[in-house]
């Protein structure tokens, strides 16, 4: 049954006569206290079971006090739910107010399998949320498809120890702060921090709109390790740069259309920015692409991620753009690629490695050593994709360490 349960003690109040089809000749109350109660209040919405509480009947308003239940696996405290005409003339509108403490992945869920899907999309199905959470829920429903008046406001503060976003192959631990969602401003989140690539950061959720369709931007303040970073992009170019980079990053996740099942081919699912003065960084490179750590210059990184392939652009001060397509069907193998030096970089219409541009001039031996520096560093970097994920932490740091 959709409503299943058992009642300790009911009551039933009729006034009025029977002889007369005016509503307003008579009333009614039901009151119902109920044990062990289920509840499906709304099919875009997920069930409260193992309810303890009681109902309320008056005519058309409908009343009720949770005094305890379950949501998914978590505990659902001091609840209040109401149903009154809605004032745009509509059938009924559906308020539920409460608070729910459990696992964080419950949180996930109700962002995946309630209506707030509509606004998120696909891209969180991917998401692990491991920990502790406290969720303030505040929503209205219309209960005729053609009312009007729908809100919702969810507000979660977490304690996770590990948070993954495996769409994006990026994983956070001991994450602190509060995430919001509310049909107004989208997903947004305060005091949020964490540690990412193995360094304290803090990050900032908010959420763009764009005519029928939603952007969420996670932005990412913190500093990275090189090695690390090479691991992460599956990139040995990286492991050029010595020392921890100081960056500021933007995570784009694009949300579908509530019209629209498919993604335009040119429309990547999620960007990644990155971008860093390299202040405390080497990079070991003949002149004058190499620099001294007390020196800053400006490094971009754009990682594009499509269904079918990802897309990389580094540029590098003046000095040199880098264009890499990766095939994520197959471990990310290279497809494509263009570093361009001193110009702007283009990929090739058939598969090629292109190295293009203009130098003043060129001393040959010591290229020649960056090149088989770049062949070693690759082989690292493909050994580190074979190893298990518990070796790959001791791998990172162990990277170039002999490249001195």
């Amino acid at each position: 049954p959709n409503n299943a349960g058992f009642v300790n003690e009911v009551g039933f109040v009729y006034r009025g006569t029977l002889n007369n089809r005016n509503p307003s000749a008579r009333s009614h109350q039901l009151f119902v206290d109920m044990t062990d109660a289920q509840l499906n209040y709304h099919p875009e919405w997920p069930a409260l079971s193992g309810i303890n509480g009681r109902l309320l009947v008056s005519d058309n308003d409908v009343f009720a006090s949770v005094d305890s239940a379950t949501l998914f696996n978590s505990k659902v405290g001091a609840t209040q739910i109401s149903a009154r005409p809605n004032p745009d003339g509509h059938g009924s509108l559906l308020r539920v107010e409460g608070n729910v403490v459990g696992g964080a992945d419950d949180g996930m869920r109700i962002l995946r399998e309630s209506m707030l899907r509509r606004y998120v999309g696909a891209n969180m199905d991917t998401w692990k949320l491991n920990g502790d959470m406290q969720t303030q829920l505040k929503i209205a429903v219309p209960l005729d498809p053609a009312g009007g008046g729908a809100s919702q406001q969810v507000d979660i503060d977490l304690q996770s120890p590990h948070f993954e976003m495996g769409n994006i192959k990026l994983a956070m631990q001991n994450i602190q702060g509060r995430i919001s969602f509310n049909e107004t401003s989208g997903l947004n989140s305060e005091g949020l921090s964490g540690i990412l690539f193995g360094e304290p950061v803090t990050a900032l959720l908010t959420t763009k709109k764009q005519a029928d369709a939603s952007q969420t931007l996670v932005e990412v303040a913190g500093e990275v390790d090189g090695k690390v970073l090479a691991k992460w992009a599956q990139r040995p170019e990286v492991l050029f740069l010595r020392g921890k980079l100081p960056y500021q990053a933007v995570v784009e996740l694009n949300h579908k259309s509530n019209k629209s099942e498919t993604r335009a081919a040119n429309q990547p699912f999620a960007v990644i920015k990155a971008k860093s003065l390299l202040s405390g960084v080497s990079v070991d490179l003949p002149a004058p692409y190499g620099k001294a750590p007390e020196t800053e210059r400006p490094l971009q990184f754009t990682m594009s991620l499509f269904e079918r392939s990802s897309l990389i652009h580094i540029a590098y001060d003046k000095f040199a753009e880098a264009l890499f397509e990766l095939d994520p069907q197959q471990n990310s193998k290279l497809a494509n690629a263009n570093i361009a030096l001193g110009s702007e970089a283009k990929l090739a219409a058939e598969p090629l490695f292109l190295l293009s541009g203009n130098l003043p001039s060129l001393d040959i031996e010591p290229w020649k050593k960056v090149q088989q520096r770049y062949l070693d560093y690759n082989a690292q970097v493909a050994a580190m994709l074979l190893k298990p994920k518990a070796e790959n932490e001791e791998s990172a740091k162990e990277l170039a360490v002999n490249d001195t």
